[in-house]
C-alpha cells in the first residue's frame, strides 16, 4: 500500500536497508547543510501536490518507525527536507518532534542536535498552541529521554504526551500506540513490574477490540512475556510469543523480529537453558546485522547484553572470552545506563574464571550503576548474585532483601528473574540449596 501511494507522489521505497541507510546519510548530509530555517508559509499558500507529498513521507516515518527504524529514519529525513522547504508551521514543528526522535536512537552522543530540534518544534507547537504538535514534541522528548536511558524523565513526558493526545486530539492511533508502548517498556528498566501489570492488560485488550495487529505484535513480543515470566510460568510466555508471529509478515528481520528473539533468548534464559539461548542467538545473529537494527544504540547495546549473557550463562573458556568482549563493547559506548550492564557481564566472566573477589566487587559497582540509572529490577538482580557470591549471614540477607523487593513487584521466582539478567557461576553454586519461591 505504501509502495503504490508512493509512486503516485513520484517517491519510491528503498528496496534494501542498506540502500535505504545509504539514502538517510545523503539526506541528513543536506538537513546539515541547509540548516532549519524557514520562511513560514499558510497552508493555503502551498500547493496542494507539495502538502500531500509532506503528508505521503509522514505516513511512511511512522508507519515503518516502530518496524523497519532504517526505512522510517529515510523517510522522516524525507519529511522534513519538505516541510522546512514549505515552510507550513504545523507541518514543520511535527517533522522537527519527529526527526528528534529518530536522531535520538544514536544515544547521548546526538544530544546537542537531539535538544535543538526539540526546542525548535516545542517553540513553534506552543507559539500554534497545536495540540498535536505539542503531543508530538512531548513523545519524542520522551523518546530521546529512553534512549539515552533517562527512564524517570522519559515515563513523565510520556503520561504527558498520552494525556494531550487523549483530551485534545482525534484520529491518533498511531501516536498513543507508540508512546503507551514506550512508557510500558520504561516502566521494565526502572523496575516498576506492578505498573507494568497494571497497565498492560488494558491496552491489549484495547488493541484486540480495535483490530489493531500493530499494537498487539508489538506488546505481546516486547513485554507480555515479562509478565508471564513475573508468574513463573514460561511456557505461557513462549506461546503467546509463537502465537503473536504467527499473523506478522515473515519477510526481513523487523522490530517485532529483534523483539521476539529477545523474548526467546530470556526465556531460556529464565529456564537455565543455556545451550538453546546461546543457539537462538546465532540463529539469528546475521539477520539482525543485515537489518541494520544494530545502528540503533540501544539495540545494539541490548543484543550484546543478550548474547553475553547467554555466553556467561553457558560457561567455558570460549564463551566467557565472547562476554567479555560483548562486556567491553558494551561499556565503550559510554552510555550511563549500559555501563552497569558492561560491568555485570564482567563479573559473571570473573566467576567463570574463579576470580571471586574481582566478581564480587564488580557486582557492587553494577549494583550501584543500575542504582544511578534508576535501573531497580537489574540493581536487585546484582544485589542477589552478589549476596550468593559472599554467602553467610551477611550474603543472605542481601538474598532476602533482593528476594522482598522482587516478590513487591510481583515476582514470584526472584532466583530465576534474577538469573535471566545477571547470569553467573554464583546461580550453579546455590543449585544445591534447591532454591524455589517463598511465600
Amino acid at each position: 500500500t505504501l509502495r503504490e501511494v508512493l509512486e503516485e507522489a513520484g517517491m519510491k521505497l528503498a528496496p534494501t536497508p542498506a540502500r535505504a541507510l545509504l539514502s538517510l546519510l545523503w539526506r541528513r548530509l543536506r538537513i546539515r547543510m541547509r540548516g532549519l530555517r524557514i520562511r513560514e508559509r499558510n497552508a493555503t499558500q502551498i500547493a496542494p501536490e507539495e502538502l500531500m507529498r509532506i503528508d505521503a513521507c509522514w505516513a511512511v516515518s511512522v508507519g515503518l518507525s516502530q518496524v523497519d527504524p532504517i526505512q522510517g529514519a529515510d523517510f522522516q529525513a524525507r519529511h522534513l527536507l519538505l516541510a522546512l522547504h514549505a515552510g507550513e508551521p504545523y507541518r514543520v514543528a511535527r517533522a522537527l518532534a519527529l526527526e528528534a526522535g529518530h536522531a535520538s536512537t544514536a544515544g547521548a552522543r546526538a544530544r546537542p542536535r537531539v535538544q535543538k530540534l526539540l526546542s525548535t518544534a516545542r517553540e513553534i507547537a506552543e507559539r500554534l498552541n497545536h495540540p498535536h504538535a505539542l503531543a508530538m514534541s512531548d513523545l519524542n522528548a520522551g523518546a530521546a529521554s529512553y534512549f539515552e536511558g533517562r527512564f524517570h524523565e522519559s515515563i513523565g513526558l510520556f503520561e504527558t504526551a498520552e494525556q494531550t493526545l487523549r483530551e485534545r486530539c482525534t484520529g491518533v492511533a498511531w501516536e498513543l500506540n507508540t508512546v503507551q508502548l514506550y512508557a510500558l517498556r520504561t516502566l521494565f528498566f526502572l523496575g516498576w513490574l506492578r505498573e507494568l501489570e497494571r497497565r498492560a492488560p488494558a491496552f491489549l485488550k484495547d488493541a484486540r477490540e480495535r483490530g489493531d495487529l500493530y499494537a498487539e505484535t508489538h506488546l505481546r513480543t516486547r513485554i507480555s512475556y515479562i509478565r508471564w515470566l513475573m508468574t513463573d510460568e514460561p511456557e505461557k510466555a513462549r506461546e503467546d510469543l509463537r502465537e503473536a508471529m504467527e499473523r506478522w509478515s515473515h519477510r526481513g528481520f523487523h522490530l517485532q523480529h529483534f523483539w521476539e528473539w529477545v523474548g526467546q533468548v530470556e526465556i531460556a534464559l529464565y529456564e537455565g537453558d543455556a545451550a538453546t539461548a546461546c543457539a537462538l542467538v546465532e540463529k539469528s545473529w546475521k539477520a539482525l546485522k543485515r537489518s541494520m537494527l544494530l545502528r540503533v544504540q540501544m539495540a545494539r547495546i541490548l543484543a550484546w547484553h543478550l548474547r553475553g549473557r547467554s555466553a556467561v550463562a553457558a560457561g567455558g573458556p570460549g564463551a566467557l572470552a565472547v562476554a567479555e568482549h560483548d562486556a567491553h563493547r558494551i561499556e565503550k559506548e559510554d552510555a550511563a545506563w549500559s555501563k552497569p550492564l558492561g560491568l555485570s557481564l564482567r563479573a559473571g566472566v570473573s566467576c567463570g574464571r574463579q576470580q571471586r573477589e574481582e566478581a564480587s566487587s564488580l557486582l557492587a559497582r553494577a549494583e550501584a550503576g543500575f542504582h544511578s540509572a534508576d535501573m531497580a529490577l537489574f540493581a536487585a538482580a546484582a544485589r542477589r548474585a552478589r549476596g550468593l557470591l559472599m554467602g553467610g549471614g551477611e550474603g543472605r540477607a542481601l538474598v532476602d532483601g533482593a528476594d522482598d523487593w522482587m516478590f513487591r513487584q510481583t515476582i514470584r521466582r526472584p532466583d530465576r528473574m534474577a538469573a535471566m539478567l545477571v547470569p553467573g557461576g554464583w546461580w550453579r553454586d546455590a543449585a544445591a540449596s534447591a532454591e524455589g519461591p517463598r511465600s
